[in-house]
Order: structure tokens, then sequence, then C-alpha cells
């Protein structure tokens, strides 16, 4: 895969990741009666789960490197989000709100890591 083809994946990826990532968010956000930091959550952990289930189905072949770049590299990498993630643990802090930041960073980094090892368990039995 020439360099161009390379990126060219990735920002194709990348535009549906970012536009699906923010549909998620006004949806959710409109929804949203808490302090809680529901939609930077969800789209987390949704791409966590993406990302083990893509590697798994690229390692099976089921998807070749060209998808793999597209879905993980592009749409996965747009559509998660460290600096949410990030700024809305200093938000919650700032305001005093120590222990629903804890919460948040608890359940992003754990359940984060258990979607994408649910992911990765489920390839084999999806391909």
């Amino acid at each position: 895969m020439s360099v161009f083809s390379w990126a060219l994946a990735i920002a194709i990826g990348a535009v549906g990741g970012v536009i699906l990532r923010h549909a998620a968010y006004l949806f959710i956000e409109s929804r949203n009666k808490t302090q809680f930091p529901i939609p930077s959550l969800f789209v987390n952990l949704l791409g966590s789960f993406l990302i083990g289930l893509f590697a798994s189905l690229a390692t099976s072949g089921a998807i070749g490197h060209f998808g793999f770049e597209i879905l993980v590299a592009g749409g996965c990498g747009s559509f998660t989000t460290f600096s949410s993630f990030s700024s809305d643990w200093m938000r919650l802090n700032r305001a005093g709100r120590t222990g629903l930041g804890l919460l948040y960073a608890g359940l992003t980094v754990v359940l984060g890591l258990g979607l994408a090892a649910l992911g990765l368990a489920l390839g084999p039995i999806i391909s």
C-alpha cells in the first residue's frame, strides 16, 4: 500500500468517524439531564469495542489491511475522543465533583478495556 493510499484510507474513515461521533453527541446530549459526560463515555466505549472487533476480524483475514486502516485508524480514531475525556474529567473536578470524575475515569478505562477484549473475543465467532 502506498503512502498516498494509506493516507486516503485513514482520511475516508476519519470523515465517517467524526460525523458519527457528532451525531451520537447530539442525540445523547439532548437526552442527558445529568452532569455526567455520557456522550464521551458512550463513544469511547463503543469505539473500544469496535477496535477490538476490527482487530480480530483483520487477524482472521475477514477484513483486509486497507479496510482495517479505514475502520480503525480513521473511523475509530476520529470517533473516539481522548481530548473530550480529559476535558470532561477536568470539568467535573473543577466543579467539585471529584467522586463523579473518578467514577467517569474508572468506567472509561475498565469498561473500555473490557469491551475491547469482548470485541477481540467476538471476532472469530462472527467472521
